[in-house]
């Protein structure tokens, strides 16, 4: 029951932060997982995709009412990642669990960085 409650919560959070600053959830949702459910990474970042479809069409919706989103810019954005995450989701496989870890620690500390940095 704490852990279903737990999870909701997470879910709750992870979509405050997808629809506040439009992050899909990732940056708290994974290290949540990983940390506080000890969950393998990979399972991980399947799981936080997995999150990402309801999160992002409600938050899509619920900007484009609002008048922002860019429908030409983002079908294009789209495609090329559509591709991208297929040719990640398989290379993933291959990558051993520990440096998997320590490549999405190093991509929150260049983003982190380059947030605090300004543009």
């Amino acid at each position: 029951m704490f852990q279903t409650l737990g999870l909701i919560s997470l879910g709750i959070l992870v979509g405050l932060f997808s629809g506040f600053f439009g992050i899909g959830g990732g940056i708290v949702m994974i290290p949540a997982l990983m940390y506080l459910m000890h969950m393998d990474p990979r399972v991980v970042v399947g799981t936080s995709l997995a999150v990402i479809m309801p999160t992002a069409l409600f938050g899509t919706i619920t900007h484009s009412a609002h008048g922002n989103v860019d429908l030409r810019v983002a079908f294009l954005l789209a495609t090329g990642a559509a591709l991208g995450s297929v040719l990640g989701a398989s290379l993933v496989t291959w990558v051993p669990e520990k440096l998997l870890q320590r490549l999405l620690g190093a991509v929150f500390l260049l983003v982190a960085a380059r947030l605090l940095g300004g543009r």
